[in-house]
């Protein structure tokens, strides 16, 4: 059963736009020989790292988006750590953000729960003030 994956990875910045492209076609290779298929693919470009990895401030960013069997995140991951120029990888299921509309569904129902709530509150401090 295929599944969709995201895989973020950060690359060294010191190697060239063309060695970039050359370990995404590497990944593109890897992925069509096991036959997966890849929906979308993002350069994001160098961008600061949140902290450093191995003495880098930078890195060159790259999302892939691809459907594949469930074994093979775990080989792609291990093909990663291999890879000198990779300075960080995540690859993790992929689940589409719920549409527009059932966000909004879910919201309004749940602020009548708060509703409720905050009318038992008010009698539950009308019988508080009662005591006295």
């Amino acid at each position: 059963m295929m599944r969709e994956y995201e895989s973020v990875f950060v690359l060294d910045p010191s190697i060239e736009d063309a060695q970039v492209d050359t370990e995404l076609e590497k990944i593109k290779e890897f992925l069509g020989s096991r036959n997966s298929e890849i929906t979308e693919i993002q350069k994001w470009g160098r961008r600061k790292l949140a902290y450093e990895v191995r003495k880098r401030k930078e890195g060159v960013y790259t999302l892939i988006r691809f459907q594949a069997e469930p074994g093979i995140p775990a080989e792609l991951d291990r093909r990663y750590r291999l890879n000198e120029n990779m300075l960080r990888y995540l690859t993790v299921a992929y689940e589409a953000p719920p549409a527009v509309e059932e966000v909004a569904a879910e919201e309004g129902s749940g602020s009548e729960g708060g509703e409720g709530r905050g009318a038992r509150e008010g009698a539950d401090a009308g019988k508080a003030g009662s005591n006295d």
